[in-house]
């Protein structure tokens, strides 16, 4: 008897509780990082995928170049 009540009360509460608002995806420009230095082969196919990209998703995308320390530099970049 308890587990039929138990699980009535939660059906019930996941039935009236109201839907999480989400926000939409993305808020705020995305960041791409090039581990390599500006004007080289992979800076301007990245600008390339740029302007592709952000076509597609409608939200503006940053490239910010982080040469050095073979792409250790660059990876160590969080954005939250």
């Amino acid at each position: 008897m308890s587990r039929v009540c138990v699980g009535l009360s939660l059906a019930l509460l996941l039935v009236l509780m109201p839907p999480l608002a989400a926000q939409p995806f993305p808020t705020k420009p995305i960041t791409m990082v090039v581990p390599y230095a500006p004007g080289g082969n992979v800076d301007v196919s990245a600008r390339v995928l740029q302007s592709a990209i952000g076509d597609a998703l409608g939200q503006p995308i940053v490239i910010e170049n982080r040469p050095g320390g073979a792409g250790l530099i660059a990876e160590e970049i969080t954005y939250f």
